[in-house]
């Protein structure tokens, strides 16, 4: 025996077939509407992750580059600071010199 709820169809299928009727081409257009900004959103999006990539690769390039200029800065001035202790050095080796001749002259004169 068959109850009345099995020979009519659903509630929410009549509500969504009313909904249809009503509602169904706005729907369609909201819908296609909603994918037309979703494919933009994904393109732009694409868009900034590309350029964001090539950001980041200048960025890396460029500091790559500005270490290997303070590398080099760094190599000529610890050059530079050895060179200015050597002269020191032999400037002092000169002055022990002339004093050790000084003193012999004195030492003789005497």
């Amino acid at each position: 025996m068959e109850t009345s709820q099995e020979k009519t169809p659903p509630l929410d299928s009549k509500l969504d077939a009313i909904k249809e009727i009503i509602f169904g081409e706005q729907i369609k257009e909201y819908n296609a509407e909603f994918n037309k900004v979703d494919s933009e959103i994904n393109k732009l999006k694409d868009s900034l992750e590309s350029q964001i990539n090539k950001l980041e690769e200048l960025f890396n390039t460029k500091l790559t580059d500005q270490q290997k200029s303070f590398d080099e800065q760094l190599a000529k001035l610890k050059e530079d600071t050895l060179k200015a202790v050597e002269k020191l050095d032999e400037n002092k080796l000169d002055k022990k010199v002339f004093v050790e001749l000084f003193q012999n002259v004195v030492n003789g004169v005497k």
